[in-house]
């Protein structure tokens, strides 16, 4: 038997006491007559009890919280730490630099204006264009990094003829580049059966420099 329910128990007799007035014998037990007095005290422990009993029993278990928000809180702090601790091992890699070349083209006598487009593993990079006005131009250019790449060139060119009647070249050529930085190329032109075609590649200057085209007066 538990204290709330013997309480509640012995409330209930002291209201009922209270409410008779004594003169009650239960066996050995026997309650004399009360005063006016003694009834109001008798009346107001049993009202006590009740009262006590009843807030003791269906009050909420504070522990269940309690435990709660000490679970709920001890989750958030592992979580921040976890995040802080995520956040202190991140390393941000910055990107290489690009890598600076340099191409060269020089225009030759029967020449009037020449313009080609350069691309590295079909990305764009730069144009070349050099004219009567300047007849040799280095541009420098960009690659994202050193390495192989395969690039193309497209563009045109204006001839002049012996009877210095201008025609157009198309120009077109690819191939495997080996690009690192500082590196200085050139073109080399092959001309081909059609007058209107030529091909073109790019060199480093030791390399071409036995292949460099003799041009023919058309």
């Amino acid at each position: 038997m538990s204290i709330e329910l013997i309480a509640f128990c012995a409330g209930i007799i002291l209201l009922l006491i209270a409410i008779i007035g004594g003169g009650i014998k239960i066996k050995e037990i026997e309650v004399p007559l009360l005063s006016k007095s003694g009834r109001i005290l008798f009346a107001l422990l049993g009202f006590f009890l009740l009262c006590w009993t009843t807030i003791t029993t269906f009050k909420p278990s504070l522990p269940s919280n309690s435990a709660i928000l000490i679970t709920s809180s001890s989750e958030k702090v592992e979580r921040s730490n976890e995040e802080s601790s995520n956040a202190s091992t991140e390393i941000e890699v910055l990107p290489a630099p690009p890598v600076k070349f340099s191409i060269s083209d020089t225009l030759w006598p029967d020449q009037k204006q020449e313009t080609i487009d350069l691309l590295l593993d079909e990305k764009y990079i730069g144009t070349i264009k050099i004219s009567e006005t300047k007849k040799v131009s280095s541009v420098y250019l960009k690659a994202p990094k050193e390495g192989t790449y395969e690039y193309r060139l497209t563009g045109k060119l204006i001839r002049k003829s012996k009877t210095d009647e201008e025609f157009q070249v198309l120009l077109s050529g690819g191939g495997s580049i080996e690009i690192f930085e500082g590196a200085k190329y050139h073109f080399i032109f092959l001309e081909e059966s059609d007058p209107s075609r030529a091909t073109i590649s790019l060199v480093l200057p030791d390399a071409g420099a036995n292949q460099l085209p003799q041009y023919k007066m058309k």
